[in-house]
């Protein structure tokens, strides 16, 4: 019994060190595609705490999301304005190596 907790234990760790880096490599391309892309804009709903393979409340997450998009309403109003098209239209953004000018 004590040697198959063991066993059972490495197994739990070895696969928890596992996710974590799937969760951390996962940050990282998301953090890369966002510098490359430069959105005008990224909502982000506050999901800390919860991993890969965590059970979710769905209308919690949901509730989250809505709050971070509604945060976001000024910015969003703004950017889709006429004048704001305007001048998109007109002097386009460029994205250079990841960065981004107005």
């Amino acid at each position: 019994p004590l040697v198959q907790t063991l066993t059972r234990t490495r197994v739990a760790q070895a696969f928890n060190v596992f996710l974590k880096s799937v969760d951390i490599a996962s940050r990282k391309l998301a953090e890369m595609r966002l510098r490359l892309d430069a959105p005008e804009v990224v909502i982000r709903p506050n999901v800390k705490g919860i991993g890969l393979l965590d059970p979710v409340d769905v209308h919690q997450v949901t509730h989250a999301g809505e709050a971070a998009t509604e945060a976001m309403l000024p910015e969003l109003k703004r950017l889709t304005s006429w004048s704001s098209r305007l001048r998109v239209s007109m002097f386009p953004r460029k994205v250079a190596h990841g960065t981004r000018s107005a």
